[in-house]
């Protein structure tokens, strides 16, 4: 086993983190949870302004083996896909994908 530096966009102030539960930042996202490679999403501006933000990000325990945070783990409520920009059935686009 190897250890390595955390990425930009993650955060992981606790011992135990390991690739699956790699904690992401909020306005960030990971396709796989198989890879340290994090992604700012594209309305990283809004989620960093305190607004609401598709990219949610992930808070996980350290000792959490079972969490996932890739993919749609990472997205607010009623979003979905890459970077979060997608809407469930029977929901739609809000402010959160604008900047009005």
């Amino acid at each position: 086993m190897t250890c390595g530096e955390c990425p930009p966009d993650s955060s992981c102030s606790e011992v135990g983190f390991t690739l699956k539960n790699l904690p992401v930042d909020r306005g960030a996202y990971r396709f796989s949870a198989h890879s340290d490679d994090i992604y700012r999403c594209p309305a990283f501006d809004l989620c960093s302004n305190g607004k609401t933000c598709a990219c949610a990000g992930s808070s996980v325990a350290a000792g959490n083996s079972t969490a996932v945070t890739a993919g749609d783990a990472l997205c607010a409520e009623h979003t979905m896909g890459p970077f979060c920009m997608l809407c469930e059935a029977g929901a739609h686009t809000r402010s959160h994908f604008s900047s009005t």
